[in-house]
């Protein structure tokens, strides 16, 4: 079971603000509970629907930690994830919420989308990689490897060999010329970083600031059609 692109947008989208998440997911057929982690500046969302579970971790908020946030992306130092390294501070935010994510699906037990827009999607990418690294440590017990991963306007997350080494199967969306994606621009250089996912360019068709995760969620309706 996999997720439709546009749902997952929708989903990156809403998780911004908790109460209307919870609403949202329930109206696109989502099951209680809506389980949200949360470890300070770090949030991620677990909601069950047609026997698959989708992971949604939130981006930068501005409401709350926005400066926290900033620093986040500026840890870009790397650190070991499996077979090749990735930015520390997308690291540090995944691992602060994985042992309440881990467990959670270790108990559902179904197979695994993560999704999430900017800071969002980097997370769930090494969200990604903590899976797929448990996976091989244990024999059973564990939470499943992700079966997919859909990302809107996510910067670098690591170098190389994290990207040959991490096999789940990617959708990585960029909307026009979202500047965002080419973060880390210099640590890019220095360490080595680059994408993980073929590129699917989107356009949602307006000019200005191609990065919100609304214009993300405009560009997949337009693509979709009336």
């Amino acid at each position: 079971m996999t997720f439709p692109p546009l749902l997952c947008a929708e989903m990156a989208a809403a998780v911004y603000e908790w109460a209307g998440f919870v609403a949202f997911a329930r109206g696109r057929g989502f099951l209680p509970p809506i389980v949200k982690f949360d470890n300070l500046n770090d949030q991620a969302a677990a909601c069950v629907r047609d026997k698959a579970v989708l992971v949604v971790a939130r981006g930068t908020e501005a409401s709350r930690g926005v400066l926290d946030d900033i620093r986040q992306n500026f840890k870009t130092r790397p650190v070991r994830l499996g077979e090749g390294s990735v930015h520390r501070g997308y690291f540090d935010g995944a691992w602060a919420l994985w042992p309440q994510i881990a467990n959670h699906l270790a108990h559902l037990a179904l197979p695994v989308t993560l999704t999430g827009h900017s800071m969002g999607g980097a997370i769930a990418t090494v969200l990604a990689g903590l899976l797929q690294a448990e996976a091989r440590h244990m024999q059973s017990g564990g939470p499943p490897v992700a079966t997919q991963l859909v990302t809107f306007g996510s910067p670098m997350v690591g170098d190389a060999e994290l990207v040959a080494w991490l096999k789940v199967p990617h959708s990585r969306y960029v909307n026009g010329h979202d500047a965002a994606t080419l973060w880390p621009p210099v640590s890019a250089v220095r360490y080595g970083y680059c994408h993980h996912g073929a590129r699917i360019r989107v356009d949602d068709g307006r000019w200005g600031f191609d990065h919100p995760a609304g214009r993300y969620v405009a560009a997949l309706r337009r693509e979709a059609g009336p």
